[in-house]
């Protein structure tokens, strides 16, 4: 009777570079499909953050304070005054998920600010911003005429939406008075803070250029979810 032998090493070699095939074929649409559940949470998020506003809005009349306007008179004024200082803070701290607390409380127009799913290490991604380590979730930003901040080029300093942005801009059309919008950092994870003229912070994410392509996630009020309308 012939002894039992185990697998030879040539076999164990066969086995172990089949699983490495199957795990090459594989990983690569196991990563698209993580991508694509993110970008569904992140459109999810900006249009529950979007329609939160809205209703903040017909109930308060007014908009939140975006980071652009909560260093100016009339900007604080609202903060101290209308918000009872919820979301307040100094100009060097006060962060994206400070701008949205006035939505979660006394009113709970959201139960709790969702995290950017894009932000994996929000405070070493905000450390490289401009604007002093401020984005820590979705950035939400308007153009209010109850507020003035006269620094920045239409109430905020997205270049995308700037009137004076084109040819660059691929179409995408200004914010106008009393609009508002919120925007996820999106599959590439860029969230600096204007870029420059050739990649212009704003321009909307799209599926078709590419599951890993530039753009944010961005909600609009008047157009909903963005496809650089």
């Amino acid at each position: 009777m012939r002894a039992k032998t185990g697998f030879t090493l040539i076999e164990l070699l066969i086995v172990i570079a089949i699983i490495l095939i199957l795990i090459a074929i594989a990983l690569p649409n196991f990563l698209e499909a993580q991508i694509r559940a993110k970008v569904a949470k992140s459109a999810g998020d900006v249009r529950t953050l979007g329609i939160a506003v809205e209703s903040f809005r017909l109930d308060r009349n007014m908009l939140l304070v975006d980071i652009w306007d909560d260093d100016s008179p009339s900007g604080l004024e609202r903060l101290f005054t209308q918000f009872g200082n919820i979301g307040n803070s100094s100009k060097s701290s006060r962060l994206a998920s400070d701008v949205l607390k006035p939505l979660t409380t006394p009113v709970q127009y959201i139960t709790e600010i969702p995290m950017d799913p894009f932000l994996e290490d929000p405070p070493a991604i905000a450390r490289s911003e401009t604007w002093e380590g401020q984005t820590d979730t979705y950035t939400y930003f308007d153009r209010e005429k109850k507020i003035e901040d006269s620094r920045w080029l239409d109430d905020h300093n997205l270049i995308a939406f700037h009137p004076g942005a084109s040819p660059y801009t691929l179409g995408v059309k200004r914010l106008s008075e009393e609009e508002f919008g919120i925007m996820g950092a999106g599959p590439d994870g860029q969230v600096t803070q204007s870029q420059n003229a050739l990649h212009p912070r704003g321009l909307s994410y799209s599926a078709t250029n590419g599951t890993r392509s530039n753009g944010q996630l961005i909600w609009r009020s008047g157009f909903g979810t963005m496809a650089n309308q």
